[in-house]
C-alpha cells in the first residue's frame, strides 16, 4: 500500500492521504475543488463548471502522480447539491473525458463542505510498465 499526495492538488482538510495505491488500483479520496478564482455564485452555471472541472483537474493530477493518465480513471463519483446541476456537471464530464468512457455516479447530497455544490471521488487503474518497457524492468527509460 502507497500513500499518493501531490502539490498539485487541493490539500486534505483532515487525516487522510488524497489517495491510495493498493496493487494497479488507486483510490481518490473526496476531491474538492479549488476556492482560488472563483466566480461569483451569482452565475450558477459557471460556478458548476467550475467546480466540476476543479475536481476532474484534482483527479487527474492525484492519477498522474501516481503514474496514470487520464485513461486510467475507471470510475469517477460526484456528489452534488441539487439535480438540476446535472446537465452542466455531465457536458462539463464529457469535455473534459473527451472520447475516454469511465463509469460514473452522480449522488445528490444535502450539503457539502466548504458551502460547494460539487465534489467527487474516483478510482484508476495505475499499469506498471512491464520489463521490456523499462530500462532494467524497474524504471521507465528517461
Amino acid at each position: 500500500m502507497e500513500f499518493i499526495n501531490t502539490a498539485c492538488a487541493k490539500q486534505p482538510n483532515g487525516h487522510y492521504s488524497q489517495a491510495t495505491l493498493i496493487s494497479n488500483t488507486l483510490y481518490i479520496s473526496e476531491q474538492l475543488p479549488d476556492t482560488a478564482a472563483s466566480v461569483e455564485k451569482k452565475d450558477m452555471a459557471k460556478e458548476v463548471e467550475r467546480q466540476t472541472r476543479s475536481v476532474l483537474n484534482n483527479t487527474l493530477a492525484l492519477t498522474q502522480a501516481a503514474g496514470g493518465t487520464l485513461q486510467s480513471i475507471a470510475l469517477v463519483r460526484f456528489y452534488s447539491t441539487d439535480v438540476k446541476y446535472w446537465p452542466i456537471l455531465d457536458q462539463t464530464f464529457a469535455d473534459f473525458m473527451g472520447e475516454h468512457k469511465p463509469a460514473r455516479a452522480v449522488i445528490c447530497v444535502a450539503s457539502i463542505k466548504q458551502d460547494f455544490w460539487v465534489m467527487a471521488e474516483a478510482i484508476a487503474e495505475i499499469t506498471m510498465p512491464t520489463a521490456e518497457e523499462s530500462c532494467d524492468g524497474y524504471h521507465l527509460c528517461g
